[in-house]
């Protein structure tokens, strides 16, 4: 802690990456993404990749939610820069950024809440092609590595945009309906209606801009903090690339 609800945040990270191509076992013929990718030079051709990145993370996070697993007033800011220096055992350097801001706004006190996110990611210069569909540094044992899923963007399958530079958003309007206490615990219940939607900014080699927007409604049960049981349910309604 820094000072009241500002803190700072620290910590390496390590992952290895054995990379080659993909040919489904039931197909005798078909070219990959990733083949395309090698054919058009954004990706070296060797037949198969031993890389790895080695990075520091160092941020600063401030937080002023009433609850954590369902807040109804605060805000939780989070800045942070990622430095994977060759001199670390990266295969190479890159320098990473990343922002996110989450609000929570009441509009009738302890019943309706607006809830929003911002978030970006950027990288200084050229990122290493096999780090990009990380967006954060949990790696590819974890659910919200990549974009798409309740965790980020809702109504967008998993790992289906990624770039060197994203950007996405989340808003949802939270009611909570019904509140009662059993078997010693204070349960709540809750409607939700969303709106997200996630930018590709920078490009692969090429001059492109992907979005991508959804929309859904969802049910929460905060059954006490910080446990919250979610059901929701997401449509994705456009998709862009210009």
């Amino acid at each position: 802690r820094i000072a009241g609800n500002l803190f700072w945040e620290a910590g390496y990270q390590f992952n290895a990456f054995r990379i080659s191509d993909y040919q489904p076992k039931n197909e005798d013929s078909g070219i990959s993404l990733f083949s395309l990718y090698r054919s058009w030079g954004i990706i070296p051709s060797k037949e198969r990749f031993s890389e790895y990145s080695s990075a520091l993370r160092l941020g600063l996070l401030y937080d002023s939610r009433d609850f954590e697993g369902v807040p109804t007033k605060g805000i939780l800011a989070r800045a942070g820069i990622t430095a994977a220096p060759e001199f670390l055992g990266s295969s190479e350097s890159y320098l990473k950024i990343h922002a996110t801001l989450r609000q929570y706004i009441p509009l009738a006190k302890d019943c309706l809440t607006l809830a929003y996110r911002l978030d970006y990611l950027d990288y200084f210069a050229d990122a290493p092609w096999y780090v990009l569909p990380f967006y954060t540094p949990g790696g590819p044992l974890y659910d919200n590595s990549a974009l798409g899923g309740y965790r980020t963007v809702r109504g967008l399958l998993y790992n289906r945009v990624s770039g060197p530079g994203m950007g996405f958003f989340n808003t949802e309007l939270r009611w909570k309906f019904a509140g009662f206490t059993l078997w010693n615990q204070d349960i709540g219940l809750m409607l939700s209606g969303f709106c997200d939607g996630v930018s590709e900014l920078g490009n692969l080699g090429q001059e492109t801009v992907a979005r991508v927007d959804s929309i859904g409604t969802g049910l929460l049960r905060d059954l006490q903090d910080p446990v919250t049981v979610q059901v929701r349910l997401g449509y994705r309604c456009t998709a862009e690339c210009v």
